[in-house]
């Protein structure tokens, strides 16, 4: 597993890792960026009824850690609304809402590590309950609240949020926010060579997942049905050695986690989202997708990350063809 390469030395200043919140006004979705607030958002046009909306979200937010459930989506649940017909409070962001009707509710999943969730509820005429679970369903809270920011936050990662009417007639929120433990990592070789979506694909990292070494990788943006896995560095070089149609980054002493059986296995495939799934059991603090880098290091001797170390990420996946790319890296100190 071990494959020494020659590598440039480059000094690096590790920034910390800071708290990453992301707000959903539904006013747009993200581009091919899968960033909002840039230049190639994706406007959101709704209407003032459910009669009039023929769409209902589900992976439209998903290069942000978030999915709307059921999906396939269910008439009258998650629909995306204008909101001149409504009541809404100062802190709503005008135009648009989130709502569902009568007993539908709102309803998405988490991707991503996630430790507090809030939103402006209750904007239907009445109050709606607002309820946080963990991965295997058990309630970790829920609040009430009529056209007021309500808020959850839990020590256990939440999987899922369900918002439902309380006494209002149907559920309406605005502005849904969710905090992770926070992204980490210096980038390196960014942005990656483009894949055969004709986008790089995007490697992200959290902190804290609790399992493992605590640390937690996540990408985005790749070609959807395509697998892959992880690979760690003790270094890197940028630009990289090209392989394939991409750039080998990681460097020094490289690991693949792809080993069989165990928490040393990261094999995952690409939705139809182009998030990357894993499929191999080893990605509990998400439910599902990237990978929580356990302890243990896949190269000669096994060694194991400790405090104050200093490894470089990155992911290597397939393409069309038979080829092969690469995400961007990411230098991270733990």
């Amino acid at each position: 597993m071990l494959r020494p390469l020659a590598f440039l030395a480059l000094a690096l200043f590790t920034t910390p890792w800071a708290k990453a919140q992301v707000t959903l006004e539904f006013e747009s979705f993200p581009g091919p960026d899968g960033l909002l607030g840039t230049a190639d958002d994706i406007l959101i046009d709704a209407p003032t009824t459910f009669a009039s909306q023929p769409d209902q979200l589900t992976d439209e937010f998903a290069a942000l850690g978030i999915q709307f459930v059921p999906n396939p989506p269910v008439d009258n649940s998650n629909e995306v609304l204008d909101a001149a017909s409504f009541n809404t409070p100062p802190e709503h962001t005008a135009p648009n809402i989130l709502a569902a009707s009568g007993s539908s509710t709102i309803e998405a999943e988490f991707t991503v590590p996630v430790f507090q969730v809030s939103a402006l509820v209750g904007i239907s005429g009445g109050t709606d309950e607002m309820e946080i679970f963990d991965a295997g369903g058990v309630s970790l809270g829920s609040i009430i609240g009529d056209d007021a920011v309500v808020t959850l936050n839990s020590t256990t990662p939440i999987a899922r949020v369900v918002f439902r009417a309380a006494t209002s007639t149907t559920p309406a929120i605005d502005n849904l926010t969710f905090d992770g433990p926070g992204t980490v990592g210096t980038t390196f070789c960014e942005p990656a060579n483009p894949n055969s979506t004709g986008q790089p694909t995007v490697l992200t990292a959290n902190m804290n997942s609790g399992v493992g070494s605590g640390l937690h990788l996540n990408a985005n943006q790749g070609p959807p049905g395509e697998f892959g896995y992880f690979l760690i560095g003790t270094t890197f070089v940028d630009p990289g050695i090209v392989v394939s149609q991409g750039q080998l980054c990681v460097s020094g002493a490289i690991g693949r986690y792809n080993a069989v059986g165990g928490n040393l296995n990261s094999t995952g495939q690409f939705d139809g989202s182009g998030v990357f799934q894993n499929f191999v059991g080893t990605a509990t603090s998400t439910g599902g997708t990237g990978f929580d880098v356990p302890t243990t290091i896949p190269t000669t001797g096994s060694p194991t990350i400790q405090p104050g170390s200093t490894y470089t990420f990155q992911l290597w996946h397939r393409e069309a063809a038979g080829a092969a790319n690469f995400s961007n890296g990411l230098e991270i100190t733990f």
